[in-house]
């Protein structure tokens, strides 16, 4: 196994684009994206299926040397739509 960390995005379904770009835009183009996700935050509750309405959830796994990158590119987004980023340690399974 190998030692990594793990960045966990929960934001609006409509930036997710938009954020995706811009990490690709960086280099970082490894990552999971759920673009329907719901649950309760600070702003109230968020219901399944509400189309555009709905948040997405973003996973990406890097390495510690890129954590930096990764996640001064997602705190804009944060900034301006709310949302929430999570980073914790992981482990990755070689195969």
């Amino acid at each position: 196994m190998k030692p990594i960390k793990r960045v966990e995005v929960i934001l609006p379904k409509f930036e997710s684009s938009e954020l995706i770009e811009a990490l690709e835009s960086k280099k970082i183009s490894d990552y999971t994206l759920m673009p329907s996700v719901s649950g309760r935050g600070d702003r109230g509750r968020t219901l399944p299926a509400l189309g555009d309405l709905d948040n997405s959830y973003l996973l990406v796994a890097c390495e510690m040397e890129r954590l930096e990158d990764i996640v001064e590119t997602i705190r804009p987004f944060l900034r301006r739509y709310g949302g929430i980023c999570l980073v914790s340690d992981a482990q990755w399974v070689l195969h």
